[in-house]
């Protein structure tokens, strides 16, 4: 089952999340873990970068990718 709950968020999760959840960005366990190792690597900031609202907009429902035909 752990196999289950960090596959999903992070694999699967990290391209659709930010395309079908209201938030718009990346699943929170992706985005905790990435914003973690980045301060225990050193980093100023998260490698994982933040989405500004204009880009939100733009990805929210852009699902052309993952619908099937």
């Amino acid at each position: 089952m752990m196999v289950h709950n960090t596959f999903f968020p992070s694999q699967l999760g990290t391209f659709a999340h930010p395309i079908y959840s209201i938030s718009g960005d990346y699943p929170l366990e992706v985005r905790a873990r990435v914003d973690n190792n980045s301060r225990a690597e050193g980093y100023q900031n998260s490698r994982l970068p933040h989405f500004t609202e204009e880009e939100v907009d733009f990805i929210r429902g852009q699902r052309s990718g993952y619908e099937s035909k």
